[in-house]
């Protein structure tokens, strides 16, 4: 975790339900450019063609914070892609609430993904993390 990017992070360890690959992939390949590749440029028109109104320009915002997307011009491949679509989800589904409110909203985490990130402002304690990624952990 001392060397990563939040974006390496998304693409090495992010996974995806099957349905959800094949509908990420048809966006990727519908906005990719000639090499193969998802330029950044269109991310948020292709989020919102998915998301329409459940997907803000703020949130936007926040997301491209998360990953340390700048104002500079970046090329994904596909699994890139996929991993910020992934948290592009997860930030409407806390943002709309979509989770009762009367549930812990840990209960709907798979058991795995609950014991990663219990504690985790201690497990990251000592360890040279950049603030952006402490930021995406936090936000997961």
């Amino acid at each position: 975790l001392q060397i990563i990017t939040p974006l390496n992070y998304l693409t090495n360890y992010c996974r995806l339900s099957s349905r959800r690959q094949y509908q990420f992939k048809r966006l990727f390949n519908r906005y990719r450019n000639r090499d193969y590749l998802f330029e950044s440029s269109y991310l948020y028109l292709s989020m919102i063609s998915i998301h329409k109104e459940n997907f803000t320009r703020t949130q936007f915002n926040y997301l491209c914070e998360l990953i340390g997307l700048e104002k500079q011009e970046y090329e994904f491949k596909f699994e890139t892609y996929a991993g910020i679509l992934a948290l592009c989800e997860r930030i409407i589904y806390y943002s709309l609430k979509l989770y009762d409110e009367n549930d812990n909203l840990q209960l709907t985490k798979h058991a795995i993904e609950k014991c990663d990130f219990y504690g985790l402002d201690r497990k990251l304690d000592g360890l040279a993390i950049s603030d952006t990624m402490k930021q995406l952990l936090r936000a997961l």
